[in-house]
């Protein structure tokens, strides 16, 4: 198995990831200290609001480590992608990518746009799965995705 090319994942992407892991942390640690230092009534609507929230902030960090952090290889015939920690945990072949889709995506507050927004490719896979290449996650987006093109005109 020969390795063509390899996703090199940029470091602001991670840096990003982290701090937002970081803040949620912060947040249910405020929300659980206030609620220890103070004596909840259990039958208060608040603290069933609050604890809806402190699971909604676990969220981000289940996508972290299961989504966030993946690694592509690309060989002859197939992507290999693995996740955080080195896992194997998909291979795709070539002749699976059904189609693809360009998107750009916007951080935006309300109507506001905050930055110009970055570009993913979406892979469509005959499995009913997606793969996405993401200019956000990767340095070499632009080489990934004509790669990827250019073996499925092949």
């Amino acid at each position: 198995m020969k390795v063509l090319l390899s996703s090199k994942i940029r470091i602001g992407y991670i840096a990003q990831r982290i701090i937002l892991l970081l803040v949620m942390f912060s947040l249910i640690g405020g929300i659980v200290n206030h609620c220890y230092k103070n004596n909840i009534d259990y039958s208060y609507y608040i603290f069933w609001v609050s604890l809806f929230f402190i699971a909604l902030f676990f969220l981000p960090i289940i996508d972290f480590f299961r989504n966030v952090i993946k690694s592509l290889v690309f060989t002859e015939s197939e992507i290999i992608e693995t996740k955080l920690f080195g896992a194997i945990v998909k291979r795709i072949k070539y002749s699976d990518i059904i189609r693809q889709q360009r998107q750009k995506e916007y951080s935006s507050s309300g109507r506001v746009r905050i930055s110009d927004g970055y570009y993913k490719t979406v892979f469509f896979l005959k499995n009913n799965e997606r793969l996405i290449v993401s200019q956000n996650q990767y340095v070499n987006y632009t080489e990934i995705k004509n790669f990827i093109q250019n073996k499925l005109k092949e």
